[in-house]
């Protein structure tokens, strides 16, 4: 810290204690803040600043940036952020809307474009510039907001951004409060200014690609109900004290890893190291796994194990900056510590935000499970988020043959429901019975998934049969058969909705003597009738039905 900073630091100290908003407690302190003395340039003299003041002044500052922080509002954020990536992408978003094209198609044709690619390499300076300098005003705010924000939150992991092909939020939404999607754009931003990172047109490409995607997510994250659907925030860090920690963490899972992937103790990466540097060939290191489902190349290949590293090694070589040949053993060690760093990084985000993790990729959410399962082995205690976070990845897990039911309601429902305070109602219906299960383990995901689908076809059949019931009130008004009396029952509602005496009339006349109910008690049960109805209609099951009752078998 420098002296003009120190300066500032006990002149803020002296402020918060003359406003009367800081008091301090501790003897110590006071009487080290009394010993601060000033030079003759009328600064602090930093050798009079002992380690109590400087420690009390940082706690102080931190906390006056996070009150003026909050004071801006977690929506204009939004606003601005998407304003950024509109700026960049919003032509080729508009295009693709009206094109029926999806992100990958687009993102495609621009990396296939050699001078968009000369251009973007040109401006990429720039657009780097820009959207750090976005996020050191607007990430501070946004993490303020995040860590006041209550109910549930599922902060999304393992990828740069949720898969294109469905809206993460629409169903994930139905049980957790927020979803928060840290900025793609932040992400290969800092990811292209470390060594060995994409080649241009790569970068181009994924940049197109996820910025396209995240714009899909403007209407729910801008939409005006509390708490946010969706927020924006500022995800992945480049900070070297972050970077430094989760390394640590993660070392511990890669010994782990390997120690049950090839069968024998590891106690440091330096053996594993060793270990792996003798193996010279796909064929030699494959000869030495023990348990072969534990080196998870990608979950959504086939082909044999060699043919799977074989397939990385190239995909390797094509995507990154790094022309040089990497051994095969530092080729599966890496692809461990990296997925492994991911799961940790998951973990940290979603504490940091007061959350639990999310990931839509198969791989990825594969890792995570096994991050859990050393955690525990080390642990005396299980983790106590593992309800939550099983339930919202089961909801949305679209690779499951068995699953994907959820995926299919649209933006615009989702806010719906939030409008109409259904959030309590969904959640008891996705998770009910959740405390039944045994859900320490993170190896009961299937009996999650399974829960959550028994939950959603019983409220649904409940939901139909209500509306059957319902139809069958509409033809019998107190036990008398509509169909008796169709022309008159439609004029004493009509006298009584619109207090016509002619039309009144004729209706008395045509009840008479007929032991028909009267045109108010008609018309009152009649009104009853449609609110139960709309009522129906309103209800979260009802909302959810109308958008995925053939999903489930409902006609």
């Amino acid at each position: 810290m420098d002296r003009d900073e120190l300066h500032e630091l006990v002149m803020m100290l002296k402020e918060e204690l003359a406003a009367g908003r800081l008091q301090i407690n501790s003897a110590l302190s006071i009487q080290s803040l009394e010993n601060v003395r000033y030079s003759n340039d009328g600064k602090v003299d930093p050798a009079t600043v002992d380690s109590a003041v400087r420690a009390l002044g940082l706690a102080v500052r931190a906390g006056r940036s996070r009150t003026e922080a909050k004071q801006i509002p977690l929506r204009d954020t939004q606003i601005s952020y998407f304003e950024m990536v509109d700026k960049l992408f919003g032509k080729s978003f508009s295009e693709m809307r009206q094109r029926g094209l999806d992100p990958h198609n687009v993102a495609t044709s621009l990396a296939a474009d050699s001078k968009i690619v000369e251009a973007f390499e040109g401006d990429l300076g720039e657009i780097s510039a820009g959207v750090r300098e976005f996020w050191s005003y607007h990430g501070p705010v946004v993490q303020a907001h995040l860590e006041e924000l209550r109910g549930l939150k599922s902060v999304f992991s393992g990828d740069i951004s949720p898969s294109y092909l469905s809206n993460i939020a629409c169903s994930v939404g139905l049980y957790m409060d927020t979803v928060v999607l840290p900025d793609p754009l932040l992400q290969l931003i800092d990811y292209s200014s470390a060594p060995g990172s994409f080649k241009p047109q790569r970068l181009l490409f994924y940049l197109a690609k996820h910025a396209l995607n995240i714009l899909s997510y403007r209407d729910l994250a801008l939409a005006d109900v509390e708490p946010p659907i969706v927020i924006i925030a500022s995800g992945l860090t480049s900070d070297n004290n972050y970077q430094s920690v989760l390394a640590k963490i993660a070392d511990a899972d890669v010994i782990d890893h390997c120690s049950k992937l090839f069968g024998r103790p590891f106690s440091t990466l330096q053996e594993i190291m060793i270990f792996l540097n003798k193996l010279s060939s796909i064929s030699e290191l494959v000869s030495e796994v023990v348990d072969p489902s534990r080196l998870l190349v990608d979950a959504e290949w086939s082909g044999s194990l060699p043919e799977q590293l074989q397939k990385y090694t190239s995909k390797i070589k094509s995507e990154f900056r790094d022309p040089s040949t990497r051994d095969i053993g530092q080729v599966v060690l890496g692809l461990v510590v990296g997925r492994m760093l991911q799961a940790n990084d998951a973990l940290l985000h979603s504490s940091r935000y007061g959350g639990s993790p999310l990931i839509d990729a198969p791989t990825a959410w594969q890792y995570l499970l096994w991050k859990y399962e050393y955690d525990a082995e080390r642990a005396a205690e299980p983790r106590s988020d593992m309800g939550d976070v099983l339930v919202s990845n089961a909801v949305q897990a679209e690779g499951s043959g068995e699953l994907g039911l959820i995926s299919g309601v649209p933006p615009e429902v989702l806010i719906e429901l939030r409008r109409n305070g259904a959030m309590a109602d969904l959640r008891e219906v996705i998770g009910k019975g959740l405390s039944s299960l045994n859900i320490a383990s993170s190896t009961n995901f299937s009996d999650v998934k399974k829960l959550v689908i028994s939950n959603i076809d019983a409220a649904f059949t409940e939901h139909e049969r209500e509306l059957r019931d319902l139809s069958s009130s509409h033809r019998h008004f107190f036990g008398v058969d509509v169909g008796r009396w169709l022309v008159v029952g439609g004029i004493s509602i009509a006298a009584a909705a619109t207090a016509d005496p002619v039309v009144g009339t004729i209706a008395q006349l045509l009840t008479m003597g007929l032991g028909l109910p009267s045109p108010v008690d008609l018309s009152k049960q009649w009104k009853e009738l449609q609110s139960k109805g709309e009522s129906l209609k309103r209800s979260p099951t009802g909302i959810l039905f109308r958008h995925l009752k053939g999903r489930f078998g409902f006609s």
